[in-house]
């Protein structure tokens, strides 16, 4: 790091990302959360082992960890978001961040937070319950059924080390389910349609309905191209056998 670095962040690009003006950072994000424990970002980084990224097949330097987190969001002037592993990762280990980043220094999470060097409690608002979870291509998926059972275990447990947070729940509406292919995989059928195992955020609504704040949708506009109805019939990453785009999209002419 340059010798006038902000607490381990270079102050340009500290400087370039206050520009954005942004409202929260989130940490860790992605398919790389639901194959990532939080329990080794914590502590000296100089001192941590990286990690491989089995998701995107990458070794991450494990630089930026819970600690490191609320210090650039207080360089930004950002609310903290964080996203539990509910991939891989249980409802335990959820709320053993939860207790690490809230808890006081009686807890035996929050001791640990003291032990390496932050005593005061982050108080961390806004917590998410994993990434895309209705997405065949997550690290641990499970389908709309199973899920909810896990995001209801995953509340339960993190709101008894702290009522106050926040929770968002992971959602995708049946368009994204037709653009993905899930409803495909899930139904038999290309279009999502509501009130079926392909309407993610229908599921979450009236089934677990009370034990959540809000619900992140996932939603990815593509610039210059379209959804194809006859290519997602035979996506290979839905089981087809031919090799159309990926996901059915094609160019815009």
């Amino acid at each position: 790091m340059p010798a006038d670095n902000l607490h381990g962040f270079r102050p340009d690009t500290i400087a370039l990302l206050r520009q954005l003006n942004s409202g929260f950072w989130r940490l860790p994000g992605g398919n790389f959360l639901s194959d990532y424990d939080w329990h080794v970002g914590i502590g000296d980084p100089d001192k941590r082992p990286p990690t491989w990224d089995y998701a995107w097949n990458a070794m991450q330097p494990n630089d930026v960890g819970m600690d490191e987190l609320m210090q650039m969001c207080r360089l930004l002037g950002v609310d903290p978001y964080i996203t539990v592993n509910a991939g891989l990762g249980g409802a335990e280990s959820a709320a053993e961040e939860v207790e690490y980043m809230n808890g006081s220094t009686n807890t035996r999470m929050g001791a640990l937070r003291a032990q390496n060097g932050h005593p005061k409690p982050y108080r961390v608002k806004y917590w998410n319950v994993g990434n895309e979870p209705y997405g065949f291509w997550e690290i641990g998926w499970t389908p709309l059924r199973y899920w909810v059972i896990k995001h209801r275990d995953f509340v339960k447990a993190m709101r008894a080390v702290d009522p106050s947070i926040t929770i968002l729940a992971s959602g995708a509406m049946p368009d994204e389910m037709t653009v993905t292919g899930n409803a495909r995989m899930t139904t038999g059928k290309v279009i999502g349609e509501f009130g079926t195992d392909a309407d993610w955020t229908g599921g979450l609504f009236s089934q677990c309905w009370g034990t959540f704040d809000g619900v992140t949708e996932h939603w990815y506009a593509r610039s210059g191209t379209r959804f194809d109805l006859d290519i997602g019939q035979h996506d290979p990453y839905t089981g087809g056998t031919t090799m159309p785009p990926r996901y059915g999209y094609v160019p815009v002419k």
